[in-house]
């Protein structure tokens, strides 16, 4: 094994790990929501008494957590939408090319998400912002799994770009087949 593939295996290590953690938040927060919305639902119904914080911890707390801590595994796996009309004719050099080329893309765009989200939660911890509400949650919270998701989706994309860049190439990531529709 050379240096840089011990390199690219550890990085590949840390951040599958990081992604399986992540993926165990986000499935955690999915089952929080069912039984958040179960409970308001019954109390709301039986008891004429729902919970006047489900709502807003839903939708700026779990459903934040839920979408941006899936989003590398679920690109690892090609689970994300994507066009194949023309990419079964292509040849493995001219799909490697265009997947390191939309691949730097998507990593420049997830970039800025990433770095404008870690800003804006900086901003409101240092301001100490709260959500209106019944209970005043802080701001902060609800962007720092878009801030950490989007920088975890950042490795994924830069790891692939370049294994596919290295090899022609990225056998962790399914970009076709029975995953990718």
């Amino acid at each position: 094994y050379s240096n840089t593939a011990v390199k690219e295996s550890l990085m590949e290590t840390a951040i599958r790990t990081t992604e399986k953690i992540a993926l165990s938040i986000s499935g955690v927060s999915i089952i929080l929501i069912m039984l958040i919305v179960a409970v308001d639902a019954m109390g709301r119904y039986l008891f004429s008494s729902p919970l006047s914080w489900s709502y807003d911890f839903v939708s700026y707390y779990l459903m934040v957590f839920a979408t941006y801590f899936a989003l590398s595994d679920t690109f690892r796996n090609g689970d994300h939408i994507s066009l194949s009309l023309f990419r079964p004719h292509m040849n493995r050099k001219l799909k490697a090319g265009l997947d390191v080329i939309w691949g730097l893309l998507s990593l420049a765009i997830f970039t800025i998400i990433a770095v404008g989200a870690w800003e804006a939660t900086m901003s409101a911890y240092q301001n100490r912002r709260y959500l209106p509400g019944a209970i005043p949650l802080p701001v902060w919270i609800s962007y720092l799994p878009i801030a950490l998701g989007s920088f975890l989706l950042v490795l994924r994309l830069g790891h692939h770009c370049f294994a596919l860049a290295r090899r022609g190439h990225n056998a962790v990531v399914i970009t076709e087949g029975e995953n990718a529709e």
